[in-house]
């Protein structure tokens, strides 16, 4: 398998799961957070954020970066992360369209 390929499929897996999907979107409209901040702002625990935050920087969705007090998270290319949620809510209408045309 092609290595873009790969990466491609396994990014869109992540951004799947719904609250991936909305950490993501968050951490768009954020910036830089502390996983315990966007813990509140997405709703979910601590420890569930960190396992998405873990899965999302090994597939280089976001970069980690630390200052000895806190743990900072950013969206590691946030123009072509964006361009990719732009993309994802246009086939989201799209699709939804089609579902209520069809009945």
């Amino acid at each position: 398998m092609i290595e873009s390929t790969y990466r491609a499929s396994r990014t869109a897996r992540l951004l799947g799961n719904p609250n991936v999907y909305s950490l993501v979107e968050h951490m768009l409209k954020l910036g830089r957070v502390t996983p315990t901040l966007l813990a509140r702002h997405v709703k979910r625990n601590l420890t569930t954020v960190s396992n998405y935050l873990k899965s999302l920087k090994l597939a280089e969705v976001v970069r980690f970066e630390s200052d000895g007090y806190h743990n900072w998270y950013r969206v590691k290319y946030p123009p072509a992360v964006r361009t990719i949620m732009r993309s994802l809510r246009s086939f989201a209408r799209l699709s939804a369209a089609g579902i209520r045309a069809s009945r």
